[in-house]
Parts: structure tokens; C-alpha cells; sequence
């Protein structure tokens, strides 16, 4: 269980407003790790007035029978830099695999511009990736 690193800084002239780090891998609230990769931990933001541009709910995936995401959650808002940090095994490509809609998690829900794309067919979320 080592010392999380500080976030890294960016040059980007907007990257100080928007800029907020999410940690996987570590129980809600605590910003500790805690190794399994069903705990989330989410960095507060204050509100905004951009609207969310994407976002996961309660997402739970598994691959054959070993848990990758259990209730993950997230958004992300239109301008805001994100960055997805976390111990190896925390399941950082796979919510953003899901949040792309390449897989498609067990239960839970992803929206993409308030529009629900996990329940879409492949060729839907594949045109969708396409056009943004």
C-alpha cells in the first residue's frame, strides 16, 4: 500500500479550472487504497454550470467470473480535464472501455450527452464513437 502521487499539472490555460483527479482502487471517501478493484473513490467538484458530457452509473462488469467493476460511477463534465489514477488491477481501462461503449457492462448505466448508450446494439455505439 504505497503513497499516492500528487496529480500532475498540465500547461493547458483551462486545465487549473477543470482539472480533477479520480482514484480507483480505493474505498469511497477514504482516498486510501485498498487493492480490490471494487471500490471507487471520486474527488468532489464544485458545481458547474457545463452540463455532464459522460457518465457511469453503478456499472458492474465481470469477465467469466472474475469481478473487474463493481458500482463504479462517474461523470465527467463538457471542458473538464480528468485524470483516471489507481493501483494495477483497479479496473481504470475497463470503466473507460465502458464508458466508450466497447464493453458493455453486466448492470449499471452509461450515458453519453444525457443519452443512454449502453443498451444501444454494437453498430450504434460503434457509429457513435465514430461521429464524436
Amino acid at each position: 500500500m504505497g503513497a499516492t502521487k500528487p496529480p500532475r499539472t498540465t500547461n493547458h490555460p483551462d486545465a487549473q479550472a477543470h482539472f480533477r483527479p479520480i482514484m480507483f482502487g480505493a474505498p469511497v471517501g477514504t482516498g486510501q487504497e485498498c487493492g480490490p478493484v471494487n471500490c471507487v473513490a471520486l474527488q468532489p467538484v464544485a458545481a458547474s454550470r457545463t452540463q455532464v458530457q459522460i457518465e457511469a452509473k453503478d456499472v458492474v462488469l465481470s469477465f467469466v467470473e472474475m469481478p473487474a467493476l463493481l458500482a463504479a460511477s462517474l461523470s465527467v463534465r463538457q471542458e473538464e480535464i480528468v485524470a483516471v489514477m489507481g493501483p494495477n488491477g483497479s479496473g481504470k481501462p475497463t470503466v473507460l472501455q465502458c464508458l466508450a461503449g466497447i464493453l458493455v457492462p453486466d448492470s449499471g448505466e452509461v450515458y453519453f450527452e444525457g443519452q443512454r448508450i449502453d443498451t444501444h446494439r454494437e453498430q450504434e455505439r460503434s457509429t457513435l464513437r465514430s461521429d464524436h
